[in-house]
């Protein structure tokens, strides 16, 4: 399988659509992997050249020592554009992966020509709840709060009518390892993106879910206020808009960035 990088410092992604097409990443959330966004690659793959990773500690990518910050995870991406030798592509990113998004419009403008940054927040103003998660993974492991994130994930309209669709987030969910899991909310817990939204250039669509418990609306509202010329979208979901109401998402994103 394609990476750049070795052991632990290795980043693992797959291209997919099509070869001649500009080119959209993808950056998923905590406690899932790039197989998140397989709802979405039908649409996107006939209109875009189609980039997808894993994070750092999820998926087939490594697990590098010592604390995380979303800096790191950031320049995650930064040395995989490079390791590729793509200049300059635009981004979609939910959740954890919307705060790489936000690092990168904030640190790297150059290599983003659009953004979407979906249920997701520049700011951590209480860690509580992800210490205590921290704190139940670290002794229990994933498995222990599999079902609260699951819960959030997904409205409970959507968890009777597609039982399959939570089965895959899940196992993917609990594939994650607890170590890694830790880390990730520690970067969370430490977020702090907001002195520098009101500078960021890259046109930018932010999304919200009106059911959204893990990233409420007027976490991402705060953002498009910030950021200059931002649009924001909302919908009637949880926190994986991208999943809970797929047709609707990939349109909105393949008209933001045609």
């Amino acid at each position: 399988m394609p990476s750049i990088g070795e052991g632990e410092d290795r980043i693992h992604y797959e291209w997919s659509g099509q070869e001649s097409g500009s080119v959209l990443v993808l950056s998923h959330s905590l406690g899932s992997d790039l197989s998140l966004w397989k709802w979405n690659l039908p649409a996107w793959e006939t209109e875009f050249r189609i980039l997808r990773y894993d994070h750092r500690g999820h998926g087939r990518s490594g697990h590098p020592g010592g604390d995380w910050v979303i800096e790191d995870f950031g320049n995650d991406l930064i040395r995989l554009l490079d390791g590729i030798g793509l200049d300059e592509a635009s981004l979609c990113g939910v959740s954890l992966g919307g705060m790489v998004g936000l690092w990168v419009a904030q640190h790297h403008p150059s290599r983003l020509k659009r953004l979407i940054a979906a249920n997701t927040s520049a700011y951590t103003e209480d860690p509580s709840l992800l210490e205590r998660r921290i704190a139940l993974v670290r002794s229990e492991g994933v498995e222990a709060i599999s079902e609260d994130v699951l819960e959030k994930w997904f409205t409970p309209k959507f968890h009777r009518a597609r039982p399959e669709v939570i089965d895959h987030f899940r196992n993917t969910l609990r594939a994650t390892s607890s170590e890694a899991y830790a880390r990730t909310s520690e970067a969370v817990c430490g977020l702090d993106l907001r002195s520098k939204l009101s500078a960021i250039e890259v046109p930018t669509l932010v999304v919200t879910s009106s059911g959204d418990l893990a990233t409420p609306p007027a976490w991402g509202e705060a953002i498009a206020e910030k950021v200059p010329g931002a649009k924001l979208e909302q919908f009637d979901a949880a926190h994986l808009a991208c999943v809970e109401e797929a047709g609707k998402f990939g349109r909105l994103v393949i008209e933001f960035l045609k």
